[in-house]
């Protein structure tokens, strides 16, 4: 997991590595520029790489004004925007950092999450980038948890082989 690595670390790793890599809970700097999100470079090498990032729900790391520590469903789905832009719906997941924040966020649990689902389809509508509405409302659901599956699969069958392990 790389959400908490430096940038020279992040590019380290990614250069020394050939399986995917996982940011479990970043968001994008472009959009908040806090040092924790990653940049359009990271989130193209991670996409690259077959990786994936899970959205990051602190207000810090989501509100432009990061002085304020209040955020919203709406901010999530920009972030969520911006990095399937840059690297593709297939790269963005759900991290949320529930236990690891304090602040006002409009979604503090998870049964919430129809909010994110809702605000991501407006986000997606009417926009042609080939990203259906559908696409948008799987990050919440069964298509990212079937990406996290086949990611972890993926890596457990590289590093068997590294290894010369039968599977």
């Amino acid at each position: 997991d790389i959400s908490h690595a430096s940038q020279r670390l992040f590019f380290d790793v990614a250069e020394h590595t050939r399986m995917p890599l996982v940011a479990s809970h970043s968001n994008a700097f472009a959009v908040t520029p806090h040092r924790r999100n990653l940049t359009d470079e990271q989130i193209r090498i991670l996409a690259d790489k077959g990786g994936v990032m899970g959205m990051n729900f602190y207000p810090m790391f989501l509100n432009p004004d990061m002085n304020r520590d209040e955020a919203s469903a709406a901010m999530i789905a920009r972030h969520v925007r911006h990095i399937a832009d840059v690297g593709g719906v297939d790269v963005v997941g759900i991290g949320t950092d529930f236990d690891g924040f304090e602040g006002k966020n409009e979604i503090m649990s998870s049964d919430r999450m129809p909010l994110l689902a809702a605000c991501l389809g407006a986000v997606f509508v009417g926009v042609g980038t080939g990203i259906s509405v559908r696409a948008g409302g799987a990050i919440c659901g069964d298509d990212a948890l079937a990406m996290c599956i086949a990611h972890v699969t993926r890596m457990k069958i590289q590093y068997a082989s590294d290894l010369h392990l039968e599977m």
